[in-house]
């Protein structure tokens, strides 16, 4: 071959070879490189460069838009960028399926951050079980259980954190704050000094939880353990003067009876105590029949209300007076009830349905008895039913249905047809449904559950479920201290928003949001009232004592209420009315009568009728019982 061949020949395999090269430079960028991006983009991730991981990823996703590694590490940057919607639409795109328990992580608290708590509660339930769950998502889990109120949910997701290496402090902190909403200040005090003793923490700043002082050092105090709570309260006082550790530390003298050092801090928390009259003080109950001696008059009218009789017991169910013959279903003919006593001397309900016979044992009754009385029973497995039948003394109500109103019927909430024939005996109940009608018919749910305590025995709402526990008071009084502080919560030195909030504890809806034009709004009184104007522009003077005695039933007499509305409304009587005190309302507080300017008297009939006009009551709510609509407005209807 002729030299100038060879070369020619050299220069084009050379060519051959270069575009090989590119070939091969062009598929290493198309293939290698990206993976390379994704390794880079979470390296960048994990060390909180934001802006770095979502420039690789978009990388990745030009070349490749569907790649679930590229969506995945967008969508958890998007979220830590504050991208909410963008997070939300990648992980949708990303898919159920191909989630990882990191991305459920992410995606429930952009949910979250959204105001969608139900749903991201659903997500980080999905897809895993808890020993696959994040740590986080535990967390996170837990947090969200207890905001609804389902604090045995939270509780097992807590044991579950519990058993994760490096989560201990977590874990504890977390079962402190379930213990203590269940009333039970001694298991969350020993929770939470665990927690302070375990070495264990998050690296996430944002899940790492730190038990405040003055919070461990109240719930000591209310089952006596004195020094561990003068330990805390000394870490705080550490760091300077704090009102509200002085008044805590005044309680622990007070424990002690060291009553000149009680009164040297209980004079140092002086404003902290004005400015927070409803707090509820640190201490052990005592029962309302320590409250007597003291104050006879109010304790006998409130023993004589209903408040009073909300709670009954298997023992206290002997009066309970039972139908003398089974009835039949007021739904369903073919299936019968029976309520009689056992040889055990207990109120045994047997349902037959469906050719089978179910049967449960009345363990609880809520009510007062004089309108209503819903029996809570156990079938032989332990399992837990509000029963289908209640008893209605007063026979009174919602006959629109056009079929009998018997004494014995249907209780409210249930379906006319239930899904299931062992369902005629009553609607399951878990745990904390148990114990969150139990809560609104007590004052402390722990003593009245374990039928321990002063509370222990007591028969419904007494007076330390407003006033708090008495335990600090009665050592106050001995002490001579009543006049520095009184050692109680003192609900009439408070007006509007705190007392609505207080009675709106149980005459409200728990855990859910209820709609203005929604038929059952007249219920609950708790959440109709401050939608009024009469609540909202009354500059917090306004609350449920201005026409409710506490100590008392309500008042049945429509003159009696309309003279509060007059106070305001009527002009003769504006100047009368500024030192006239309401109804369970202590005279230093005085009536709701300082807003002239926005006050207007009723174009239609300024004298009367105000109850029947804004306030009418309505039947068909619930069964039997008829409300007066709290929503206090004009009905254009």
């Amino acid at each position: 071959m002729r030299p100038r061949a060879r070369i020619v020949r050299g220069m084009l395999l050379l060519v051959a070879l270069a575009g090989a090269a590119a070939g091969g430079w062009a598929w290493w960028m198309r293939a290698g490189r990206p993976a390379d991006a994704i390794a880079q983009g979470r390296a960048a991730f994990e060390r909180g460069d934001w802006d770095d991981a979502a420039r690789l990823a978009r990388q990745r996703l030009k070349a490749e838009p569907q790649d679930p590694e590229a969506l995945r590490l967008l969508a958890r940057t998007s979220f830590h960028q504050g991208r909410n919607d963008l997070a939300l639409a990648l992980f949708e795109r990303l898919g159920d399926a191909a989630l990882q328990p990191e991305d459920r992580y992410f995606l429930g608290l952009a949910l979250a951050r959204g105001g969608k708590t139900q749903s991201a509660i659903r997500v980080w339930e999905g897809g895993a079980d808890e020993q696959t769950r994040t740590p986080g998502t535990l967390v996170e889990l837990i947090r969200g259980y207890f905001r609804r109120d389902d604090l045995d949910r939270a509780a097992q997701a807590a044991e579950s954190l519990l058993r994760r290496a490096g989560w201990e402090s977590q874990a504890l902190a977390l079962l402190g704050m379930i213990a203590l909403e269940l009333n039970d200040p001694g298991r969350a005090a020993d929770y939470w000094l665990r927690s302070q003793q375990s070495r264990s923490t998050s690296a996430d700043a944002s899940l790492r939880l730190e038990v405040p002082p003055r919070d461990l050092a109240r719930a000591l105090l209310r089952v006596g353990r004195v020094q561990e709570a003068v330990d805390q309260l000394r870490k705080v006082l550490a760091d300077g003067p704090d009102p509200e550790a002085s008044w805590l530390m005044g309680r622990a003298h007070l424990q002690r009876k060291d009553w000149s050092a009680a009164r040297a801090d209980l004079e140092a928390a002086r404003k902290y105590r004005d400015a927070n009259p409803m707090a509820r003080d640190p201490g052990p109950y005592v029962g309302s029949a320590s409250c007597a001696p003291c104050h006879p008059g109010e304790h006998r009218t409130q023993q004589a209300s209903r408040h009073s009789r909300t709670f009954f017991r298997e023992a206290d169910l002997a009066r309970l007076e039972l139908p003398d013959s089974p009835i039949r279903d007021p739904f369903d003919a073919a299936v019968v009830h029976t309520l009689a006593r056992g040889k055990d001397g207990l109120v045994h309900q047997k349902t037959t349905a469906g050719g089978k016979v179910f049967e449960a044992v009345v363990q609880y009754a809520f009510g007062s008895g004089d309108r209503g009385l819903t029996p809570v029973g156990r079938d032989a497995n332990g399992r837990a039913y509000e029963l289908r039948l209640s008893d209605y003394p007063e026979s009174h109500g919602d006959r629109s249905s056009g079929r009998p109103v018997a004494r014995w019927d249907v209780t409210s909430g249930h379906p006319r047809t239930p899904g299931k024939p062992e369902e005629f005996l009553g609607q399951p109940l878990t745990e904390d449904l148990i114990r969150r009608c139990v809560f609104c018919h007590v004052t402390d749910i722990k003593g009245a559950v374990d039928r321990t305590g002063p509370c222990g025995m007591d028969h419904g709402i007494g007076c330390e479920r407003c006033h708090g526990p008495g335990g600090n008071h009665l050592l106050a009084v001995e002490g001579k201290l009543v006049e520095l502080d009184p050692a109680i919560a003192r609900p009439n030195h408070a007006s509007g928003e705190p007392i609505v909030r207080l009675c709106a504890e149980c005459h409200s809806p728990r855990g859910i949001k209820i709609a203005r034009d929604d038929p059952a709004a007249p219920r609950f009184q708790g959440t109709t009232l401050t939608w009024s104007r009469c609540y909202t522009e009354s500059q917090n003077a306004l609350d449920c004592t201005t026409c409710h005695d506490p100590h008392r039933n309500a008042s049945t007499s429509k003159p009696d209420y309309e003279a509060r509305c007059l106070e305001c409304h009527s002009p003769a009587d504006r100047a009368k009315s500024a030192a006239k005190p309401t109804a369970g309302r202590s005279p230093t507080r005085g009536p709701a009568t300082q807003l002239d300017a926005k006050r207007t008297v009723c174009p239609v009939n300024p004298s009367t009728g105000c109850i029947d006009c804004h306030m009418p009551a309505v039947s068909g709510v619930v069964p039997h019982s008829t409300f007066t609509d709290h929503y206090i407005r004009i009905h254009r209807d």
